[in-house]
């Protein structure tokens, strides 16, 4: 889709019919956000407007929207606004269908709520896009999931600014080696403390776009204790 920067729908591929079922014509006749389950809409209006006041830089989210035959779908938004490209003059939103990987998700959070610590997938760009977030986040971190997801947004705005470049190259080492990772390091939480945390993680490929993913746990951990010389 493209859209203006008040969210007037300028051009959407026919691709939107093997989507959610309507036709680029049904859909250009509605206000966008209408097609977000009600328990979303709100989401996805503010969603919108980060993407905007962001501008330049792709955002993602997930939310319910209906299907043409009744039922709801879990949908995947990257989004960016593009409003001063020449070519694109909008913002630009790519959408699909991920309500396989949801609900295949959601059959796993109640085992994944239980656990001392949280699960996490970001995107392979600068700053570490987060993708989602699920488990006790706030225990460690003091956010909620949401606020992780929608709020902090790029996992590297927690991690204390010291410790920055060491986690920038953990992770590039491991995209580079195709390996595991398992490192501590320091976050800053949201009540301002410094906390030492133990991420383990690991890349993946996504079968269907090629994009890269990094998956992980975090826990909360002791400080370390210096390696003899």
């Amino acid at each position: 889709m493209i859209l203006d920067r008040d969210a007037n729908l300028e051009y959407i591929s026919p691709a939107v019919k093997r989507v959610i079922g309507y036709t680029a014509s049904e859909i250009t006749r509605r206000d966008v956000f209408d097609f977000a389950v009600d328990a979303d809409r709100t989401r996805a209006r503010e969603f919108f407007q980060r993407v905007v006041a962001r501008s330049g830089e792709e955002l993602t989210t997930r939310l319910r929207v209906h299907h043409a035959d009744g039922s709801s779908r879990w949908i995947e938004l990257r989004a960016r606004d593009l409003t001063t490209d020449p070519i694109i003059r909008g913002v630009i939103v790519n959408a699909r269908d991920v309500t396989e990987s949801v609900e295949d998700l959601q059959c796993n959070e109640s085992i994944i709520e239980n656990l001392p610590g949280y699960v996490y997938r970001h995107h392979d760009e600068e700053g570490w896009p987060l993708e989602f977030v699920r488990g006790s986040a706030e225990r460690v971190t003091g956010y909620t999931t949401e606020e992780l997801e929608n709020e902090v947004v790029d996992a590297e705005d927690i991690i204390y600014p010291d410790d920055r470049d060491l986690v920038r190259e953990i992770i590039v080492d491991c995209i580079r080696s195709n390996e595991r990772f398992d490192e501590t390091y320091r976050i800053i939480t949201k009540r301002g403390d410094v906390e030492w945390i133990r991420d383990q993680g690991h890349v993946i490929d996504d079968p269907l776009t090629g994009e890269q993913y990094l998956d992980g746990f975090i826990n909360t951990c002791e400080k370390p204790r210096p390696q003899p010389p």
